[in-house]
This record gives C-alpha cells, structure tokens and sequence, in this order.
C-alpha cells in the first residue's frame, strides 16, 4: 500500500486554499493510499503571530479533513527521533531555520516509508529521497 504523510506546507495551502494542486493531492492520495500527518505540523500552526482562536479554528479544519479522509496523526516515536538527530547532523544546512521540526516530520516519513508531499520538494529532496509536490502527486497517482 502506498503512504503518504503531509508536510505543513500542504496544511497550510489547504486551510488558506492558496492552490487547488494541494488540495487535489490530499484526496487523490486519500483515494490510493494511507494517509499521514505529522502532530509536528499540527503544532507548526501555533505561530506567535497568530490570535489562538485563528489557530484553534485552523486545527479543527485538519481534524476535520481527517476524519472526512481517514487521515491519521502520527506522534514522534523513538526511532523517528534517533533518525532526525542523524537527519540534523548531516543536513541541518539544508533545512535552514526550521531544522528540527523539519528533521521530525522527514523523520517521519522515512520511518513510516512514505512519500512526504510537501511544497519544500528542493531542501526536503536532498535528505530523503521519496518526497514529492503536490503536483507531483496528481501527476503519478
């Protein structure tokens, strides 16, 4: 079965509905495979800059989508970290500021063998090698 977990990237163009192509990668996968997101990406969507009732609304919206797409949250297991810390030591150039929540949701992914759909396909591409764009996903699938 074909997994698929999905960057925050991809939360945020859904919730903000900035493209239809992420929108359209999130049921096409839905329909084909299994489907993930990190709880790394749920918290990413608490930014300072944001009233807590925006944000609150923002994740019962994913919450939402899936239970609508039988989407599951998926928490940080052991070996997720141990693989993020070797993701930090080897590429936390690439990955600029956001290194650490970047390395978990990678981590993620390679542990769950999935493809990560995300918008950040360029940094993401180097470290693991089965990252896609939302594009991408309606393309092949």
């Amino acid at each position: 079965m074909v997994r698929f977990l999905f960057d925050t990237s991809i939360l945020i163009a859904y919730l903000n509905k900035e493209d239809d192509e992420s929108v359209d990668a999130i049921f096409k996968a839905s329909e084909i495979g299994k489907c993930y997101i990190s709880i790394i990406s749920i918290m990413e969507l608490y930014k300072p800059n944001k009233r807590k009732q925006q944000v609150e609304e923002q994740v019962q919206k994913i919450y939402e989508i899936c239970r609508l797409l039988n989407i599951k949250i998926v928490y940080i297991t052991p070996k997720s970290q141990q693989v993020a810390i070797n993701i930090i030591k080897n590429y936390y150039s690439n990955l600029g500021t956001s290194c650490v929540p970047d390395a978990l949701i990678i981590s993620t992914g390679i542990v769950r063998k999935a493809y990560i759909v995300t918008k950040d396909y360029g940094a993401w591409s180097n470290v693991y090698s089965q990252v896609l764009t939302p594009e991408e996903v309606i393309r092949r699938f």
